[in-house]
């Protein structure tokens, strides 16, 4: 069901912003995710398609072979098959059979206008698909008139219940009458379980309920689980209508998942804790006893229900010890044995009555040959000890198979937090908690100690707090998948995955804006027409506005997307829909985001061609991005694309695909808050190292003017180029006269300040204050008219600005364009 609401919602999505379906995931529940799509699908098609001539039906619910090393199960259609096979017919009888039952009917009318079954054709693949949970064949055989009004009931499949809880309203309700009455009272609150299929109009009708003498609420529930915000199901509604196949898993997975109180009982007694109250079946096995095939068909339908019960009986005595594996297949049987199996209640009997506007009549022909089978290949203390009943509790006997409460409807790690015995992963943790936790040991010992030792490193610099607290909130994800808090705290999943994604989204965008704004700042402020405009540039781009703007933005739109789907929490109980929608909105801003990274990189590219062409592609690679950026977008599009074929394809569904894919993410993420600079690093250590000797007199390289070039077009691409300007500067005001050490003038110290020193000036140069009041005190010297040389403001400014110059002349020797230039050098002189 999750799966069809997800497409559901997807689609909707699609057709507003014209883009396509959204993560997840995250599969919320641990049985079998066939019932999901081919349940609902079954569900569905009874209650909304038409028929409208005698058919053949076959709906076939596969039920599980039990057994301790796990065999395939056996499909409703083996079932029956094989019934056939037992049956003593002649073979061509058998080849008639076999094709009335697969060949491709047209659908009849019923007299009910409110439901009604689909005719569906079956394959022998589809018929070998399994679920977890067993149920009743269901065969209708072809009817001799519309209107019979006299057809044999044999069994029912899982059936519609309601249940109560007795600690809540008045020892809760014993029957639809009880809940009648108390509506009459007070205002009634009843949830619906939307797997089931069915909608509130059915469910008015099913209970009894009339707006104008009751006064209630039906609302629907997407997620029938407890969360430790928002209490659990049975507690928030008066009264739950599912079927008594599912009833088993959530009222586990509502019991005490609570990170704090305990406020449910413990799964020791069912009866104990709620009310039972079976309201109508999904499908009847129905046959017309004066067709043709009934001497035939009372021999399949009497084996095949054999087959059923015997299944049923195995299931109850399943040792304890192995409730990960079977106790919701057990827990089942249990209360289906004790609210009467595949017997016929008269409860079921009137619910066929108002199904198809008829009086039915029980036979319990084929259910008493299927039980004397039984009786017959089991012993009969072992049948006798199950006390099968059709009273509203469940006997001792059957009370006290129940799995104890240690055994949880769950098959991965976050059984640690609802077990507190025993706060440890189960034996099948899943694939996502795996692969979390080994990124977690990988993480914490190589990306932390090598952004540690290349802390200093402008392309780590540059990215200011990105690999330092981008990291951080991808490990409360890491830890959230590591703990699987999404079942006892499912809402509390939800706002840490959506808080950090989307706060480490704002943080490394805000922070690449920057980054784009600095790379072309030289061609902004050349732009800039007044001092003011120069200051506004210069101060949005500054390390204390950009971090202030990431971490205060970043935390109000993180806070928005988190907490958005709080508001309609309570409206839609436990509903995926907000979650989706929340979940959405993350997925598509990192994808457009992704995808507007990758277009830059893409229309660079192509700006950039001519420059490739000349210089090749080392040089745009590294040369021209000595910061390693244009790497940032690739990591950013591989992980995009992974999680939008998560998101857009059901990939989801595969648990091994999970675990890479979530690894995968993790590490990209790594890789372009800090991880591509480290290893750019690395590689630069090992493969392209200084020349010898390129730290001596490279002074002397200055007075190159081809080596100046290089020099100034490195450093443009590093964003240090004021360092260059005010160096040629102070060589132009040395040379100004014949004086080796010239007088100084106002309006030469005037410019270097207003140019290189004044904060927020064109070309900021950041100098310590010592050597900025140094600076001042001979100016405010020059103003007074003293003789202040050249060589005092040599002494104050050539020191700090040569060791900003050499830091970048080492960064450049280690380039291939420098290799370049040495290489030309050295013949040049050689000539």
């Amino acid at each position: 069901m999750k799966r069809i609401s997800l497409l559901r919602l997807v689609r909707e999505v699609f057709f507003m912003f014209l883009l396509v379906w959204t993560i997840l995931h995250v599969n919320f529940f641990v049985y079998d995710d066939t019932i999901s799509s081919k349940g609902v699908n079954n569900i569905s098609s009874i209650f909304h398609t038409t028929l409208l001539r005698p058919s053949v039906q076959v709906q076939a619910m596969p039920i599980p072979n039990i057994s301790s090393s796990r065999t395939p199960t056996k499909s409703s259609f083996q079932i029956l098959s094989n019934a056939i096979r037992k049956v003593s017919i002649t073979p061509n009888h058998q080849i008639e059979i076999s094709k009335n039952l697969h060949q491709k009917t047209k659908s009849w009318n019923l007299p009910s206008s409110l439901h009604v079954i689909t005719p569906t054709l079956f394959s022998s693949q589809s018929l070998e698909q399994s679920t977890n949970i067993p149920s009743i064949l269901s065969v209708t055989m072809n009817l001799t008139s519309t209107n019979t009004s006299s057809m044999i009931a044999l069994g029912t499949t899982t059936s519609l219940v309601m249940t109560s809880l007795k600690s809540k309203v008045n020892g809760g309700f014993t029957s639809i009458t009880d809940l009648q009455q108390a509506a009459k009272q007070r205002h009634v609150v009843v949830g619906v379980h939307t797997i089931i299929g069915l909608d509130s109009l059915y469910v008015e009708k099913l209970l009894g309920l009339n707006s104008s003498i009751h006064d209630y609420r039906i609302e629907r529930m997407d997620r029938p689980e407890a969360d430790c915000w928002m209490g659990n199901v049975f507690e928030y509604f008066d009264a739950v209508v599912s079927t008594d196949s599912y009833f088993t898993i959530m009222f586990r997975q509502n019991r005490d998942c609570y990170l704090a109180e305990k406020r449910f009982k413990s799964f020791s007694n069912v009866s104990n804790d709620m009310n039972i109250v079976n309201i109508g079946p999904y499908e009847v096995l129905m046959m017309n006893p004066n067709g043709a095939d009934s001497t035939t068909m009372e021999l399949v339908a009497s084996q095949a229900l054999y087959t059923v019960m015997k299944q049923f009986v195995t299931l109850l005595f399943i040792p304890q010890s192995l409730c990960n594996s079977y106790f919701i297949a057990h827990d089942y049987a249990v209360i289906r044995a004790g609210y009467g199996l595949v017997n016929l209640t008269q409860q079921d009997v009137n619910g066929f009555s108002y199904y198809f506007k008829n009086s039915m009549r029980v036979n319990h022909t084929y259910y008493d040959m299927a039980l004397q089978l039984l009786k017959a290949n089991i012993s009969s203390n072992v049948f006798d000890s199950l006390g099968i009943q059709t009273q509203d509790k469940l006997s001792p006997q059957l009370s006290s198979m129940v799995f104890p409460a240690s055994c949880y409807s769950c098959s991965t790690s976050q059984c640690m937090w609802e077990d507190r015995n025993s706060p440890t992963p189960s034996p099948l943790s899943d694939s996502i908690a795996i692969s979390s936790a080994v990124f977690l040991g990988l993480s914490l010992l190589t990306y932390w100690p090598l952004l540690i030792i290349f802390r200093n490193k402008p392309s780590i610099r540059r990215r200011l707090i990105i690999p330092w607290v981008c990291p951080l909130f991808t490990y409360l994800i890491v830890l959230d998948q590591l703990f699987e808090v999404s079942k006892p705290c499912y809402m509390l999943h939800n706002i840490i995955i959506y808080f950090a994604s989307m706060y480490n989204i704002v943080i490394y965008y805000t922070v690449m804006t920057r980054f784009t704004i600095l790379r072309n700042l030289y061609t902004i402020l050349r732009k800039c027409k007044t001092e003011t405009q120069i200051k506004i540039v210069k101060f949005i781009v500054s390390k204390t506005f950009t971090i202030t703007t990431a971490l205060v933005l970043g935390f109000i739109l993180s806070c928005v997307v988190a907490l958005a789907p709080l508001a309609t929490y309570r409206e839609e109980f436990f509903g995926y829909n907000s979650q989706y929608v929340s979940s959405l909105v993350v997925s598509l801003i990192s994808i457009i985001f992704a995808a507007a990274s990758l277009f830059a990189v893409v229309v660079n590219v192509m700006f950039g061609i001519p420059t490739i062409k000349s210089k090749g592609m080392l040089y745009f690679l590294f040369f021209d991005d000595p910061f390693f950026i244009r790497f940032d977008a690739i990591f950013l599009t591989t992980g995009a694309i992974l999680v939008a074929v998560s998101l857009f394809t059901s990939a989801s569904m595969i648990p091994t695909y999970n675990g890479i894919v979530s690894f995968l993410t993790y590490a990209l993420g790594f890789m372009y808050y800090g991880g591509v600079a480290i290893v750019f690093e690395i590689l630069k250590i090992l493969f392209f190292r200084a020349p010898n000797g390129t730290g001596e007199h490279w002074e002397q390289k200055l007075d190159d003017v081809s080596f100046m070039l290089l020099l100034k077009e490195f450093a443009e691409k590093e964003m240090s180029l004021e360092n260059i300007y005010c160096y040629e500067k102070l060589k132009e005001m040395e040379k100004k006269s014949s004086d080796n050490n010239p007088r100084l003038s106002v309006s030469d110290l005037d410019f270097l300040y207003n140019n290189f020193m004044k904060p927020f000036c064109k070309n900021e140069i950041n100098f310590s204050n010592e050597t900025k009041k140094d600076f001042d005190v001979i100016l405010s010297q020059c103003k007074k008219n003293e003789d202040v040389r050249y060589s005092s403001l040599k002494q104050i400014m050539m020191i700090p600005l040569m060791i900003n110059i050499r830091d970048t002349y080492m960064r450049l020797v280690r380039t291939n364009e420098y290799r370049k230039w040495e290489t030309a050098k050295s013949m040049l002189d050689g000539n």
